[in-house]
């Protein structure tokens, strides 16, 4: 056997090695696992090794996959059964948040990899964003983006706002997201983050007024108010700024006689903060 084909006797004598060619279509696109860079935890295309999604603990845990004793299963076999025995590693609610939004994307991604790739390889290269933003906003109780709203269609609003582009028709029967609903929250996003605002403010002004059961219309005209010059304000906490701008803007700007007790029974809002805060925007009106 030569030195340069060790396998001659499976091979044969003449083989020689034909380097494959490109593939028309992604490997993934026919159904192929994505490779997973064990130093990076990354998952990518095998073959343009493009970054589709992140590994998570789930991916990793030994016990995946093993037999689960349950209580039936634990007297059977003379155990005495604890929770411990179906339970993962305890996780903060917050760690198990970022987690399910992780693998939301990264499902929305192998869901729609062979339909948008665009809005596929922009979701992929972006999720930090995505999840900082989308994270923002479910904080902040921001209608249309709650804790207790579906993943996925907050997601794609976060991304199409970002990538100023909606998926196409086709992803979208996919995900079964409707069209005019992802309009709705996609505008909100683009009309309240801009280049040229304070954004936490912004989002803040409108969490409280939806708090106060202000119409949608007024907090908007506030918001629009508020970003013409953004009016300085020394108080630090953009809760308070926000519940005293809304105060200041109702008063001078509108019929509406507010209570400040309406805001200061707010969590997060002192009276003696709220009371600094609304006299510096009351001269910014007083100009």
């Amino acid at each position: 056997m030569s030195g340069s084909n060790r396998f001659e006797d499976i091979l044969g004598i003449n083989f020689g090695c034909v380097a494959e060619t490109k593939p028309t279509v992604c490997p993934m696109e026919q159904g192929e696992e994505p490779y997973l860079d064990s130093t990076t935890g990354e998952y990518q295309c095998p073959f343009c090794l493009h970054l589709v999604g992140n590994q998570t603990e789930d991916d990793d845990d030994p016990s995946v996959g093993e037999d689960i004793i349950d209580e039936e299963e634990a007297v059977s076999l003379d155990l005495s059964y604890t929770p411990e025995m179906v339970e993962k590693k305890d996780a903060t609610a917050e760690d198990k948040r970022i987690i399910d939004r992780k693998d939301a994307i990264t499902n929305v991604i192998s869901l729609l990899i062979g339909i948008d790739r665009p809005f596929v390889e922009y979701m992929s290269s972006n999720q930090d964003a995505i999840l900082t933003m989308l994270s923002e906003l479910e904080d902040n109780d921001i209608d249309g983006f709650g804790l207790g709203k579906d993943i996925q269609p907050k997601i794609i609003a976060v991304a199409s706002h970002l990538f100023k582009k909606l998926p196409n028709s086709e992803a979208l029967r996919i995900l079964g997201i409707r069209t005019n609903d992802l309009l709705g929250r996609k505008s909100f996003l683009d009309n309240t983050y801009t280049t040229k605002i304070d954004n936490s403010v912004s989002i803040a002004i409108n969490s409280i007024g939806n708090n106060v059961d202000l119409p949608k219309t007024l907090i908007s005209q506030a918001i629009e108010e508020y970003e013409k010059n953004l009016p300085t304000n020394r108080e630090p906490k953009d809760r308070v700024k926000a519940a005293a701008w809304l105060y200041a803007y109702l008063s001078k700007r509108t019929d509406n006689k507010p209570k400040k007790g309406d805001f200061t029974s707010l969590p997060g809002i002192s009276r003696v903060s709220f009371g600094k805060a609304v006299s510096a925007y009351l001269s910014y009106f007083e100009q």
